[in-house]
């Protein structure tokens, strides 16, 4: 197995000048999680402050106190728990030191409400008596992880079931902040209305060169509007170790000869878009008249910008902006000018032929036989939401034709490739491990997501092939090689 590296503290990376104050930081603001907390020995400190609400079936509401009222969990912790766990760890853990770096939640003074309903319909229900109540709990912030979407069809927002639940938030003047999406096969972005958040990829540490991370997902969403906003870090985010009996957390980081500490490691715009929640609810608690609207267009003014000629996208830059709020500096109305700037009209026309088509495909008016046809569009949009439509391949030609288009494509951002893996994934078949070994230590996640899955289907004795979003071609070589030796051990 991989052993993982210690990464620097995320108040660092994001650009805080000093550990946020886990005597103060956060205090009196409230914040909404859309995901699964439970009681844990290190969130002691927040009896009275952690909240889940649950939504029955017939849409009657229920609200704890996670710490005063539900029993303590013991080790290992349930896995279903693990993803809100970690996000509510990033904001909310109190001070330990690794190494002489000391690791602390961005907010741990904040109040928590978390929502882990799935259902559109009961979300929507959820929030709505949430935002009744938002004076009580001084809910400024909503942080969306479930994903918008998260196919390559596309719609418009307003048809998104999961924007629709979100919009009691939007009507009460909360800003939502929403997690953009881990892959570029997803043609589905977030409504401009919505804070979204990509990654970024400094492997870790808070001096190295930052460059947006390859495989969040970018692009237009069915308005015709540039997401995500601004970017965090994506990859290696400490928290305080999780021990779950399954996990999907990459390798943790533990070295008794330094500390007796170990620590987990979260990522994907989840992480992200949690610790631009925290950077919010910072500032907001700092400057209490500061309005979400000109915190979020101060944090994409006064960020750095990274990526490409085409599209700069900025990296958060907690410094540099809280130094513009303190000074006064003018705010530009970014969210009203991204309305403007950001719909390239040069590619609306593709996103209303992309929109056609899922619609066509819903219906279930249009064959196979036209879907194939719109595999080579040129635009990459359409060419997704047709490999969505064709969901696998129906018989050996039209495989040898998928793995075909797959193995011709080079990797672009733009996530035609990882829609044809997951395409292959959904049709797989256990002759085809050749064909999957070729790509165990590709560089798209997507991709090797996909081996991991197909290996687990139908070679359940092979090595579980780890998860990381980590870049470095020699560590994802690293994590392969079990496999590999697996593989060798087999056709020899």
């Amino acid at each position: 197995m991989y052993t993982s590296f210690l990464a620097d503290p995320n108040w660092e990376r994001l650009g805080f000048e000093m550990p946020p104050d886990e005597t103060n930081a956060g205090k009196g603001i409230g914040i909404v999680i859309t995901d699964t907390a439970i009681h844990h020995p290190l969130i002691q400190h927040l009896a009275g402050r952690l909240k889940r609400v649950t939504v029955s079936e017939d849409l009657s509401v229920n609200c704890v106190d996670i710490i005063l009222e539900e029993p303590q969990e013991s080790s290992p912790y349930p896995s279903y728990a693990e993803h809100g766990m970690m996000s509510l760890f990033l904001l909310s853990h109190l001070p330990f030191e690794v190494n002489g770096k000391k690791y602390v939640g961005l907010v741990p003074n904040a109040t928590f409400i978390m929502i882990d309903s799935h259902d559109p319909v009961q979300l929507k229900k959820g929030m709505e008596w949430i935002m009744e109540r938002r004076e009580e709990w001084n809910i400024k912030i909503v942080i969306n992880l479930q994903i918008i979407g998260g196919d390559p069809s596309i719609r418009p927002t307003c048809d998104e079931p999961l924007v629709q639940a979100m919009k009691p938030a939007l009507y009460s003047g909360v800003l939502v902040i929403q997690a953009n999406g881990n892959s570029p096969a997803i043609n589905s972005n977030s409504p401009i209305d919505f804070f979204a958040i990509g990654g970024s990829d400094d492997h870790g540490q808070a001096n190295n060169m930052k460059k947006p991370y390859p495989q969040a997902t970018i692009g237009m969403n069915g308005d015709g509007h540039f997401r995500p906003d601004i970017l965090a870090p994506f990859t290696y985010l400490p928290a305080p170790y999780y021990h779950a009996r399954e996990t999907d957390l990459y390798t943790p980081y533990y070295n008794p000869a330094v500390s007796n500490v170990k620590v987990s490691y979260f990522g994907g715009t989840c992480g992200s878009a949690t610790l631009i929640g925290g950077v919010c609810a910072y500032i907001l608690a700092k400057y209490p008249k500061l309005t979400v609207d000109e915190l979020r267009a101060a944090l994409i003014h006064f960020g750095t910008p990274l990526g490409n000629n085409q599209q700069l996208l900025p990296m958060v830059n907690v410094a540099k902006t809280l130094h513009a709020i303190e000074t006064e500096q003018l705010i530009p109305s970014v969210p009203s000018s991204l309305k403007k700037s950001l719909r390239h009209e040069s590619l609306i026309k593709e996103l209303k032929r992309g929109i056609e088509l899922t619609k066509l495909i819903e219906q279930k008016s249009i064959s196979r036989e036209e879907l194939w046809k719109f595999v080579d569009d040129p635009s990459p949009y359409v060419q997704k939401v047709a490999i969505w439509g064709l969901h696998k391949p129906s018989d050996n030609r039209e495989r040898a034709l998928a793995w075909k288009y797959f193995y011709n494509l080079k990797d672009d951002r733009l996530g035609v490739r990882e829609a044809w893996s997951y395409m292959l994934l959904f049709g797989a078949i256990k002759e085809e491990l050749n064909q999957w070994m070729r790509v165990v230590t590709d560089s798209s996640t997507d991709v090797r997501h996909c081996v991991k899955h197909f290996l687990a289907q139908y070679y359940p004795e092979a090595p579980s092939l780890e998860h990381t979003p980590d870049t470095n071609k020699e560590v994802i070589q690293m994590i392969a090689d079990p496999v590999l030796r697996w593989y060798k051990s087999l056709i020899i």
